[in-house]
């Protein structure tokens, strides 16, 4: 469990921040740029987008792993054993739904990608800018749900050692 623990926490570097270009409305001179560059910056998103897609499969593993292996039995042993504890129930409820979040929000933002890296940026590149902030939008959201999920399974570790400390005390 510990292993698995993690590889979760490490997860956090995975989503990084973005470097933000100034808001509104792009001078020619940005508009050159971008048009100037327009194949570099395809090769960088197309970078990026398989990167995600690894990503995406590996955190999607770790979170069944997480669930299927430890956070479920635990649940369901605890109900058995007549000891349910509402801490832990809450928090495979949490990541439960968070996970579920995390797949459709990883598919919107894949969406969101594919959509940017077909825009022409030399000849559309006010398009190409605006579907890009867009973008960054929807990977910062799936970062901050990245991140949610890794903070309940931390929380959930934390709560089954108190239980298991609980029941060492008993013996």
């Amino acid at each position: 469990m510990r292993k698995v623990l993690v590889g979760i926490m490490c997860l956090g570097m995975i989503f990084m921040e973005p470097v933000f270009a100034e808001e509104g409305k792009l001078s020619d001179e940005q508009k050159g740029a971008i048009s100037q560059s327009c194949n570099t910056i395809k090769q960088t998103l197309k970078t990026v987008q398989k990167s995600d897609s690894r990503t995406r499969a590996f955190l999607g593993a770790k979170y069944e792993t997480f669930i299927s292996d430890y956070i479920s039995p635990m649940n369901v042993r605890l109900t058995k054993e007549g000891k349910p504890n509402a801490t832990i129930t809450s928090l495979y409820s949490n990541v439960l739904g968070m996970r579920q979040d995390f797949s459709s929000q990883f598919t919107s933002y894949s969406q969101e990608l594919e959509e940017l890296i077909n825009i022409n940026c030399q000849e559309k590149p006010e398009e190409f800018y605006q579907k890009l902030k867009a973008t960054r939008q929807k990977r910062m959201t799936l970062k901050a749900t990245v991140k949610s999920i890794r903070t309940n399974l931390v929380n959930h570790y934390t709560a089954v050692k108190k239980v298991e400390e609980g029941l060492d005390g008993k013996k």
